[in-house]
Parts: C-alpha cells; structure tokens; sequence
C-alpha cells in the first residue's frame, strides 16, 4: 500500500522579517540578489526575476546552482564560488544589501575565486530559507526569514515603496553591462588551460598535438551550435 500523500502548506515568512526586509532592498542603493537551491525548489524564478527588475538588481547564483536564475536574463550574473563568474564575484563585492534568496550560504559558494575576496562585509544581508537552523550559520545576518522562497519573493515584491531601485538606477545597469561584457571578453580569449606553477603537463600536451582542439575550443563549438534550450548530461571521469 502506498503511503498517503500529505499537502503540506508553504510558509509564507514572518510578516514583520519581511516589511523590514522590503525597506531595506527599498532603500538599497547597490542591491544584489544570490539564489539559491530553495529558488528552483520552490519555482521561485519568476518571482526573483520580477524583484530584480523592479530594483535593477544584478542576481548572482550559489555554487552549483546555475538553474536558479536564468544565464540568458540581462540582470544575470552567474556563479559565485569555483569557478564562477567574475562579473558576479565583482558586482555582489559592490552590494550594500544582499538578499540571499532560498539558500543556506554553504561556506564554499562564497570562497574568494580568482584573488577576488568578493564577499560584501558592509553590506546588510537578508536570508531566506526554509530551514531556520540554516539561517545565520555562516554569515551575519540583519533580516532572517524562514519561509519558502517563492511566497517570500512575491511579499518583498508587494511591499517594495514605489520608488525601490530609483536610486542609481542607470549607474547600476551600466556596471552590471560592463561587468558582464568584461567576464565575456576574457573567457573568449580563453582557448586552454594553464598550468598550474611547477606544472608543465598542458603545455607539454599542446606542444606535442598542436593540430588538435583544446577542451576549452571544444566546449565553445559545442556551445555555439546548441540549440538555445538544450539540456546537457555529462559524465565523470
């Protein structure tokens, strides 16, 4: 016999957490969004989007977390952590508030990439996740809200002041163009990989095929001649 199915209503956060958490992203004069696993989860997409526009936010994704948040969305930024995006580590080191969207800010999404030590110490954090004991285990946090993110999303959207994002508005989306162009730029001149110090093996592997496509060369064909919402599952090894 198969166990009975439950519905189980989501939470909604504490009402108070989140009119302080709206004025502040209100008041935010560089607000970064960071999405989390509790985004896809929750079909929270759509409601961080709709919060981002609203405040010409740039939306940086966990570690791993890709899928949070559309790559082709103008307010992207991408990953945070290994092998993440400068333009997010840049754009989230410049935040004055950071909603923390669905996410319990795993040490390893917010490790220094790149000598970058991107973390925003300032900035006044909002935490949103459905685990309260998750909530303030790695960062200090002003706002904490235990609630699923997607109805969380959706309140902070409702209770912006009119005026939420005015504030640097253009200035914002030109450095979140920049940004992204610049990390755009420089992984296009990318078509191997380095060594690492007091290593040799890549070079000694171009040196002796020369003839041959890199990874990296590889990578960007396949890339180029994908179809826009292909899905891709790759092996270990």
């Amino acid at each position: 016999e198969l166990p009975q199915v439950i519905d189980i209503e989501r939470s909604p956060g504490g009402a108070d957490s989140i009119a302080r958490a709206a004025e502040l992203l209100s008041e935010a004069k560089f607000p970064v969004i960071l999405n989390g696993a509790g985004v896809v989860l929750s079909g929270a997409i759509e409601a961080s989007a709709a919060l981002a526009e609203k405040l010409s936010a740039p939306v940086c994704c966990n570690y791993q977390h890709n899928d949070a948040f559309p790559g082709s969305h103008a307010l992207s930024a991408g990953p945070l952590g290994y092998n993440g995006s400068k333009a997010a580590m840049e754009l989230i080191s410049k935040a004055d508030v950071v909603l923390a969207l669905g996410t319990r800010l795993n040490p390893f999404s917010t490790l220094p990439g790149y000598g970058i030590d991107y973390w925003p110490q300032a900035a006044r954090l909002i935490q949103v996740d459905i685990n309260a004991d998750r909530i303030g285990l790695t960062k200090r946090v002003e706002v904490a809200i235990q609630g699923d993110a997607r109805r969380v999303a959706q309140q902070l959207l409702e209770q912006l002041s009119p005026d939420a994002g005015n504030s640097g508005r253009e200035d914002r989306l030109t450095e979140i163009a920049r940004s992204k162009t610049a990390w755009s730029d420089e992984l296009a001149t990318m078509d191997h990989e380095d060594d690492d110090p007091g290593t040799t093996w890549n070079q000694r592997s171009r040196d002796s095929q020369p003839e041959r496509m890199s990874p990296r060369q590889a990578w960007r064909a396949i890339m180029a001649a994908l179809p826009k919402e292909a899905i891709i599952s790759s092996d270990i090894g």
